[in-house]
């Protein structure tokens, strides 16, 4: 299925063999802005938005409660925001918020979290993230406001590649 989300109409579309379905979304999410959707490997349906993340079962939403962080209220009111989703192989949900990145395992129901950490040059390189990415490989590819960072599985950190101002 293609999946399309709308900004600001609370609808979301999806696309199949048997032609364009909707899904009014009016009951079942905080927000109008649909940053992102993710089909899990479950068959549920996860919705990004600036209130947080919306997962759809087939019959009903729940909104999905990520961590409280202990950094202070732009913290709390960021990880709401969800940027971007992405699943791995490993049945691991990869959430990009504008606080950071939160990993939901969809087996083991835990969340890892990942943040920057300006004395830890293995950590994300920002916690504002734009983007994440599952490759063919089963790499784990981050973007934010500094870069691009690659997921290290063994060691459970990051290599980061930082863009320069001198590339403009």
């Amino acid at each position: 299925r293609v999946w399309i989300g709308t900004n600001g109409g609370k609808v979301a579309s999806w696309l199949d063999r048997n032609g364009l379905h909707q899904l009014n979304l009016m009951a079942g999410t905080d927000s109008v802005v649909i940053k992102d959707i993710l089909e899990d490997s479950r068959g549920n349906i996860w919705f990004a938005t600036r209130a947080g993340l919306n997962k759809f079962d087939g019959h009903s939403f729940t909104l999905f409660d990520l961590p409280k962080l202990q950094k202070g209220i732009a913290h709390e009111v960021g990880r709401y925001f969800v940027t971007s989703l992405a699943e791995d192989q490993q049945n691991r949900m990869w959430i990009g918020t504008l606080t950071g990145l939160f990993v939901y395992d969809l087996t083991e129901d835990t969340i890892d979290v990942f943040e920057w950490n300006e004395k830890d040059t293995t950590s994300l390189s920002n916690n504002l993230v734009e983007f994440v990415v599952v490759d063919k490989s089963n790499n784990i590819w981050v973007g934010n406001q500094n870069g691009l960072n690659k997921y290290n599985a063994e060691k459970k950190n990051f290599v980061r590649f930082l863009h320069s101002p001198i590339d403009y």
